[in-house]
């Protein structure tokens, strides 16, 4: 019912003479921040919202940083290794290349030293004028 602009709950039927409300019983107080979170509470609520995300950022960034810095530097080690390993197959097949080539130049020079000896054995270009024994020693030195 409405009177002089309030709203006023009707009486119940049951209840007689005094016109009050029937008594509500009394709850027991909410603790404002549970028991396990401590102090928490009230850091979170202290700071301002940048705050806890950057907290956050650096909470879960952090182990993605050094996860990342961990396996560059595993592939990093790795593709050290194997080109190291390259590396040594490749300078030992030089080395044989090289070892073939002076020994090819070797023989090559100690043919330029027995040219007179060869020339002056093949005389004037005639195979039945050659000197074979000649041309032999300077074949099998």
């Amino acid at each position: 019912m409405l009177r002089t602009g309030r709203l006023v709950a009707a009486q119940s039927p049951a209840v007689t003479g005094t016109g009050s409300l029937p008594e509500v019983p009394e709850r027991p107080a909410v603790p404002a921040v549970r028991r396990w979170l401590g102090g928490a509470g009230s850091w979170l609520g202290s700071r301002s919202a940048y705050t806890v995300v950057a907290g956050l950022a650096i909470f879960t960034m952090g182990p993605l940083i050094l996860l990342s810095m961990l396996s560059v530097n595993s592939f990093y080690a790795t593709v050290t290794d194997a080109s190291s390993q390259k590396l040594a197959g490749a300078s030992a097949l030089a080395a044989i290349y090289v070892d073939t080539e002076m020994s090819s130049l070797a023989a090559l020079d100690t043919s330029e030293a027995h040219q007179a000896s060869l020339i002056g054995a093949l005389r004037d270009g005639n195979h039945a004028n050659f000197d074979g024994p000649v041309i032999l020693s300077a074949c099998k030195t």
